[in-house]
């Protein structure tokens, strides 16, 4: 079942609603720290173009008209579970392949061209820039939420060293079908030969996943 929200996501019963986990989330942030939302459009964003996802205003209003309810939201457990995970730390190694990866990301947010052509043509303009990014930014003390739940979620997959160029790959081809709606499956494919075992690579997929659906819960 899709999501009602946004279409895209698998959904289920969240707060009254069928909802995405990254749509219940946009739900409850907005129920429990409520804020003044204006839509640009005059309340026309639609799903179509997936312009819901980009304005608060009509993503906000869609929730309550698919059936979800605030009160639901209050009377549910304050604390999540990601919000205990962040509580436990992984070793550094991962805490740097979780900010290069969050730099890349911040990149491939800023610059839709260049990424499209990162994964067309190759060019490697948006790599360039974001280890620029990461060589100023690089911390080991002052780590954001995301890169604290980042690190843990490639701490318990066990991502090698050598596997960070396919899983920046993977990580950015489903970054780049979700805010921008690109997906080119001979892409994929051919990522999938450079990896000895099937079984990993899904694996990988899978981190990939969970990566770009922390950034809708946390972001948009």
């Amino acid at each position: 079942m899709k999501c009602d929200i946004c279409i895209q996501y698998t959904g289920c019963r969240r707060y009254g609603g069928l909802a995405c986990a990254a749509c219940a989330a946009f739900f409850r942030r907005n129920v429990l720290q409520p804020k003044s939302l204006l839509c640009k459009n005059f309340d026309s964003c639609g799903i179509e173009n997936f312009q819901i996802l980009k304005c608060q205003s009509c993503r906000f209003k869609k929730c309550f008209q698919v059936g979800m309810k605030a009160d639901r939201v209050k009377a549910s457990s304050p604390k999540s579970s990601d919000d205990e995970s962040d509580t436990v730390a992984a070793p550094i190694e991962f805490v740097i392949f979780a900010q290069a990866l969050e730099n890349l990301v911040e990149v491939c947010k800023g610059d839709s061209e260049g990424t499209l052509r990162y994964l067309k043509e190759e060019t490697s303009e948006v790599l360039q820039k974001a280890l620029a990014r990461f060589t100023q930014t690089y911390s080991v003390t002052d780590l954001s939420r995301r890169t604290r739940s980042w690190s843990l979620i490639l701490y318990r997959s066990n991502v090698k060293r050598e596997e960070l160029p396919l899983l920046f790959q993977l990580t950015v081809i489903h970054f780049s079908y979700i805010y921008y709606n690109f997906f080119d499956g001979s892409i994929r494919q051919k990522l999938g030969t450079v990896v000895e075992s099937a079984f990993r690579f899904q694996e990988l997929e899978s981190i990939c996943k969970e990566i770009i659906s922390k950034i809708s819960m946390s972001e948009i």
